[in-house]
């Protein structure tokens, strides 16, 4: 799957989104983010569906902002990064 982080504006916020999916129950092989126009992208293997997916990551918090699903479209889940 493919998770794409709206709003994380520079690489300061990459690790600190990335330990919030490490930290997800059935998240495993995640890659290392790449930043694409404003996006953090993160490639990584769940075990579950998209759906399951949406839902442990909706609400999650990142540096006090909160995380919200704003698309799912094939392998590719869209977040937006509150401000």
């Amino acid at each position: 799957m493919i998770i794409k982080v709206v709003g994380a504006q520079d690489g300061q916020a990459l690790p600190n989104i990335r330990r919030v999916l490490e930290k997800v129950r059935g998240v495993s092989g995640l890659g290392e983010p790449k930043l694409i126009e404003g996006a953090a992208r993160y490639e990584l293997t769940f075990k579950g569906s998209a759906d399951d997916l949406c839902a442990k990551l909706d609400g999650k918090s990142v540096d006090g902002h909160r995380l919200s699903v704003t698309g799912v479209a094939g392998p590719e889940i869209e977040l937006t990064l509150g401000q």
